[in-house]
C-alpha cells in the first residue's frame, strides 16, 4: 500500500510526506520523512518500486497492476 496519511486526514498536501510502508517494515522514523514536492515524488516512487519488486520476486516478470494508492478522492 502507498499512503500519504497527512493528505488522507487533512484533505490537502502539506510540506512533507511520511513513508508509512517503510515504517511498517521497521524503517527508522526520522528516515521516513520526505520534504517538499520532490520528496513526495521520491517517497511515492520508492513505495511503488518496492511493491513492484516484491511482486516480481514472488511471481516472476509479469505485469503488475496497482489498484489503490490511498490518495483521497475528495481532494
Amino acid at each position: 500500500m502507498v499512503y500519504d496519511l497527512n493528505a488522507l486526514f487533512a484533505k490537502a498536501f502539506g510540506e512533507f510526506t511520511v513513508n508509512v510502508q517503510g515504517l511498517s517494515r521497521g524503517m527508522f522514523p526520522l528516515e521516513a520523512f520526505y520534504w517538499g514536492q520532490g520528496g513526495a515524488r521520491e517517497n511515492f516512487s520508492l513505495q511503488i518500486r518496492n511493491i513492484v519488486e516484491h511482486a516480481h520476486d514472488a511471481l516472476g516478470e509479469h505485469p503488475v497492476i496497482i489498484g489503490e494508492c490511498g490518495i483521497p478522492m475528495d481532494m
